[in-house]
């Protein structure tokens, strides 16, 4: 885990990003280069979690989904999330919140930016925190509500400033007056000219706190899921989008292929950010055709997702609603394939009745389920990568 989280103001909740794969800020030695962010990539579908059937050799693998899975963002962090998205991305960016500011008369996320014409522009990082005086401009463009408002699009517009050139060299006053005749004075370097980014910011209404989507809210939901990957790869807007690093934690490797990551963030960024990312790829599995023979005793891939991203980070997919959401969705969308009418159907009807929720081989076999700590419910992880429950307790607490 990251050492940073265990002082560090920014961070809400105990699940702080893996030392392996969290964004570091790209800013100087000595300074805080923390943010509650990590770099989440999952395989194309031609190189799908346990997929036995791959695609024909002829068509072309498509770029693997990549994201960043954050936290929402409190008020000390807020500059951090803005630098990053400064350091990592050129413009458009797309992200995606799936909480409101405020749930149950709870504070889940700070409101990290101007939400109206109303607002003024915000100055970013004005007491220069790292020294280096880097600043930007965050002002809101124009908003669109979508779904009868269930999605609220927001245009707004990061004016970054870069750094201030080397100040000029005065004479020492107390040279001799030869050495004064040398000229002393260091000719400052022309000032790159202040860079502009579009982002594509989608606050998401309809996803109840301890909860997921409602039957009546799956369009919307499909509409986000659909409008933020238009943005991102430009087709919802004009302008390219591309990612400069995507964790910056080895600098000098290629830039990845394909569209740049989203953005994704909830409270927490790991119950409901997790499920939404589950869902997405697995839908595009599906999308694929990879799974039209997949055979009734293959892996469980939506618990090998599930056990993919908790390598990347902490407990995603956190909340027994959650799982059986991404069950019951996968089931819906796919109810023309026997494979999944078959296999699932139990483990569905179980759930309802109040057993449980069969994520392993089996609907309701012999399995560990999550344990949690008694004191703050949160999830217990073994190893530096955290295991998918096999059995979920519909009793269990939750927390995102």
């Amino acid at each position: 885990m990251a050492q940073e989280a265990a002082t560090n103001p920014d961070s809400t909740y105990r699940y702080a990003p893996y030392n392996r794969n969290r964004v570091r800020l790209r800013v100087p030695d000595g300074t805080l280069d923390y943010v509650n962010a990590s770099a989440v990539v999952l395989p194309s579908p031609r190189r799908s979690l346990g997929s036995p059937a791959p695609a024909p050799a002829s068509a072309p693998a498509p770029a693997p989904l990549r994201y960043i899975a954050m936290q929402g963002p409190v008020e000390n962090s807020v500059d951090s999330v803005w630098r990053m998205v400064a350091e990592q991305f050129d413009s458009p960016v797309v992200i995606v919140q799936l909480t409101t500011m405020f749930e149950n008369g709870a504070i889940k996320c700070y409101p990290y930016f101007p939400m109206s014409a109303e607002d003024e522009p915000w100055i970013l990082n004005e007491d220069d925190a790292w020294d280096d005086g880097w600043g930007a401009e965050l002002r809101f463009d124009s908003m669109e509500t979508l779904e009868d408002g269930a999605i609220e699009l927001r245009k707004l517009i990061l004016r970054v400033a870069p750094p201030p050139p080397s100040a000029a060299l005065a004479p020492d006053a107390g040279a001799d007056a030869d050495d004064a005749d040398i000229e002393v004075t260091q000719t400052a370097s022309p000032a790159p000219e202040p860079t502009e980014q579009v982002i594509w910011h989608f606050l998401y209404t309809r996803w109840p706190d301890f909860g997921a989507p409602a039957l009546e809210d799956l369009g919307s939901f499909l509409t986000l899921m659909r409008l933020s990957r238009d943005y991102n790869t430009g087709g919802g807007s004009s302008g390219s989008s591309s990612s400069n690093n995507l964790s910056d934690t080895d600098s000098t490797s290629a830039a990845p292929s394909g569209p740049p990551p989203r953005i994704v963030h909830c409270s927490a960024g790991v119950g409901r950010t997790g499920t939404f990312i589950t869902l997405e790829h697995l839908m595009r599995e599906l999308d694929a055709g990879l799974l039209e023979a997949y055979p009734a005793a293959g892996p469980d891939l939506i618990h090998a997702t599930v056990e993919a991203l908790r390598e990347q980070r902490p407990s995603m997919v956190q909340a027994p609603p959650q799982f059986l959401f991404l069950y019951s969705f996968l089931f819906l969308y796919s109810v023309l394939r026997r494979m999944w009418l078959e296999r699932y159907a139990p483990a569905l009807a179980a759930a309802e009745g109040g057993v449980g929720v069969g994520v392993g081989a089996g609907a309701g076999a012999g399995a560990s389920t999550t344990s949690r700590d008694s004191t703050d419910g949160t999830a217990s992880t073994a190893g530096d990568g955290e295991p998918a429950a096999k059995r979920l307790e519909m009793g269990d607490p939750f927390v995102d």
